[in-house]
């Protein structure tokens, strides 16, 4: 498969890279360069449904598009990306937030994070259109996760958080009653996802906190070596919870 990687004026986009990923197909993944001229070529590529991941290194701006490989053929690929705007208010007053926080999810590699200026403003440019969930966090409010649209054009949204101390769970070992640091996931009365933690060290004994905005959750807890439990929590409060095998 060859083609051109062109940019939203019809301009090449030199030093792109065009990765073919295919889950069920033999060719499995194949990742190539644009030339100067924007051209490419991937070879080895078998029959099937492919994922096809660009990136404009010089923007560090990710586009993602589909394309069924039949037999050798051109394929030219548009690279479209859309403008992600939007503002962090308090919910209660309604005031601007600054120096909040936000995160695209699933996210690319040249997203990153933005951070909401003094008057609560944050922007991504060159985002791929398509479903996100936009996660932003500030110390001392509760994490708020807003699911986004992004299209062709410049997309807007208005983010409220809420003032909360979070919840801080203890988690201890039923066998030695030492702490641990879990890995958590938690979700909300309709079963969202609301946070995620990673596995992190053991002897935790100042607990984890958990930047929830006020309300009831379910958590998910687990821990290497300890079998998992679900647990109902509280923001603000303080929770303990002891696993065992």
């Amino acid at each position: 498969i060859s083609g051109r990687v062109l940019d939203e004026l019809q301009m090449a986009l030199p030093g792109a890279t065009v990765t073919f990923s295919s889950q069920g197909s033999p060719g499995g993944m194949i990742s190539v360069t644009a030339d100067e001229d924007g051209h490419y070529r991937a070879a080895g590529l078998t029959r099937g449904a492919y994922t096809v991941d660009i990136v404009d290194t010089q923007r560090f701006a990710g586009h993602r598009t589909a394309y069924d490989v039949v037999t050798s053929a051109r394929f030219d690929i548009n690279f479209t990306t859309a403008s992600f705007r939007g503002r962090v208010t308090d919910a209660a007053t309604g005031e601007p937030i600054g120096g909040a926080t936000g995160e695209l999810r699933p996210g690319w590699e040249g997203f990153g994070s933005a951070r909401s200026d003094v008057s609560g403003a944050f922007v991504f440019d060159s985002v791929t259109p398509g479903a996100y969930v936009l996660v932003t966090v500030k110390d001392g409010y509760g994490i708020e996760n807003v699911k986004a649209q992004i299209g062709d054009n410049a997309s807007n949204v208005e983010v409220r958080l809420a003032k909360s101390a979070g919840a801080r769970l203890h988690v201890v070992d039923g066998r030695t009653g030492g702490d641990v640091m879990p890995r958590v996931a938690i979700f909300d009365h309709n079963g969202a996802l609301v946070h995620r933690t990673p596995y992190m060290r053991t002897g935790a004994d100042a607990g984890l906190a958990l930047p929830l905005a006020p309300g009831s959750y379910t958590a998910y807890v687990a821990a290497q070596g300890l079998a998992p439990r679900n647990v109902a929590i509280v923001a603000p409060g303080e929770h303990r919870l002891t696993l065992t095998p």
